[in-house]
């Protein structure tokens, strides 16, 4: 398993702090809100701790047109415009779009895609906070959907 899964796997327990991005463009449809943005940021915070981390998500295309998902692991919310700040919970104040969720509490994290020729392949990322479940996944734009279920069709679960 790669490293930066492992890594990514280290925040089930932690809070969803928000997703940021430059612009997040917002749909809504039936019991689905689903979110589009270039290179989103996904921002964890550890429970009673000032301790956050920040996840920067962009894709690349394989040489077959497939769309893998990049994570990028970080301790400020950089490209994006932010202030230092000194809070008990907040490290950072993030002058960016913003989506927050209730509840914030990650229970798991679970990784999708595919294997060829020996290695794994990240398609989509999945966040599971209670009933709720936010499934990200690979494109020029980043699609995150937040949906009362997992969806289908999101491939091989990887971890």
């Amino acid at each position: 398993m790669d490293d930066v899964w492992i890594r990514l796997r280290s925040v089930e327990g932690w809070l969803l702090g928000g997703i940021y991005g430059n612009r997040l463009d917002t749909f809504q449809k039936s019991n689905e809100t689903h979110l589009y943005c270039v290179e989103p940021l996904l921002q964890f915070r550890k429970p009673n701790s000032s301790e956050v981390q920040y996840w920067k998500l962009e894709w690349e295309e394989d040489t077959l047109g497939d769309h893998i998902l990049k994570c990028t692991e970080q301790y400020t919310p950089h490209p994006l415009n932010y202030e230092k700040i000194n809070r008990p919970y907040q490290k950072h104040d993030v002058i960016a779009s913003t989506y927050w969720c209730e509840p914030d509490k990650v229970e798991k994290v679970s990784g999708h895609g595919f294997r060829n020729e020996g290695s794994e392949y990240l398609t989509a990322l999945v966040l599971k906070l209670g009933a709720q479940s936010i499934t990200i996944l690979a494109s020029p734009v980043i699609e995150v959907r937040i949906t009362n279920t997992v969806p289908s069709q999101i491939g091989s679960q990887l971890f």
